[in-house]
């Protein structure tokens, strides 16, 4: 069950994110050694509770054509650290930095720290954890960006450049000088997620002024990461609740009350037309039974017509077929089916 429940995570938090492709190891088993990394087993080409999720995404995927959106909040990673000894530690600083505003429910962008004088940074506020080593004409394009307006929220004291050499002593002062656009996050730097850096953050932003940055989406506890996608026919609300442990709620817009288990992702979508709302939702979840596959089939077909009108047929998952597949008079189904995903 847990490896499912992976499997169906990496599928959120891509499309949650911004991620362009999902890719897969092996279509199926192979044939010469005893290893399953397969989406399909060997022999019979019998599927795996994994090509199931697989199949069920891409029916909804073909539903969905997402556009950028763009962010308050960016998020600049202390790459140069993850270059040279105790690289670990700035790869453990992003994912920490990075769990916290998921649990805060802010999107946000990424941006690298040796990018920063090329980057155009149009964003209300940065969030640069473990701020220990930074270019010179980084430093000075970030010193830049925050005189015109920016807002920083920050770990660290720059004490290095970018080969890690001693820098000016004098750059935490420059910051934080701009007193109401400037905040430096308490204790020490975080190299590990913790419940306590989300408040840390949150507290900062709101010293700085940034307000309302989370999504309008009132959910009863953090545990629950949520993304809002855009899209051609309306939102998409993504909701990943694997390290709830326990059933949980939300108040969406439009007087929407949702109520789901934490195991699985939950997929809301806001169709707006002519001034109403119309909202579908889907749990992509793996049919553990045959007689359990055409179910589903239908609840993702129903959520594309409901969201694409225009959407090519689905035939090709009709029943329990499975989509590699192909139903005879349909020569070449299976490609467009895994090509959809």
């Amino acid at each position: 069950m847990q490896k499912e429940q992976l499997f169906a995570a990496v599928f959120a938090y891509t499309l949650g994110m911004g991620g362009s492709r999902v890719q897969t190891w092996c279509l199926r088993d192979a044939e010469d050694r005893v290893f399953p990394w397969g989406l399909v087993r060997e022999g019979q080409q019998v599927p795996r509770d994994e090509a199931l999720l697989h199949r069920n995404f891409s029916l909804v995927m073909r539903a969905i054509a997402p556009a950028d959106m763009p962010a308050r909040v960016a998020l600049v990673s202390p790459t140069l650290l993850r270059v040279g000894n105790r690289s670990h530690q700035g790869l453990g600083a992003l994912y920490a930095a990075a769990d916290a505003l998921l649990a805060l429910h802010i999107p946000f962008k990424v941006v690298d720290d040796f990018r920063l004088r090329d980057a155009a940074l149009p964003y209300e506020a940065l969030v640069y954890p473990a701020a220990l080593a930074l270019d010179d004409a980084d430093f000075v394009a970030l010193l830049a960006w925050v005189e015109a307006g920016g807002k920083l929220v920050f770990s660290g004291d720059f004490g290095r450049d970018a080969a890690r050499r001693p820098a000016a002593t004098n750059r935490v002062a420059k910051f934080l000088a701009h007193e109401g656009r400037v905040a430096a996050l308490p204790g020490e730097i975080a190299f590990e997620p913790n419940e306590a850096l989300a408040g840390e953050i949150a507290a900062a932003l709101t010293r700085v002024g940034v307000r309302d940055a989370a999504l309008p989406f009132d959910i009863d506890g953090r545990r629950v990461h949520a993304f809002s996608v855009a899209t051609r026919t309306g939102a998409l609300g993504v909701f990943c609740p694997f390290a709830a442990g326990a059933p949980w709620r939300a108040n969406l817009p439009h007087d929407l009350a949702l109520s789901a288990s934490a195991a699985w992702p939950v997929y809301v979508h806001d169709r707006a037309a002519r001034s109403r709302s119309t909202w579908a939702t889907v749990r992509l979840r793996a049919a553990a039974k045959r007689s359990c596959v055409r179910k589903v089939s239908r609840r993702c077909s129903r959520l594309i017509r409901r969201t694409w009108p225009e959407a090519p047929p689905s035939r090709f998952c009709r029943g329990a077929r499975a989509p590699w597949r192909s139903p005879r008079g349909e020569r070449g189904a299976h490609r467009r089916s895994w090509a959809a995903s």
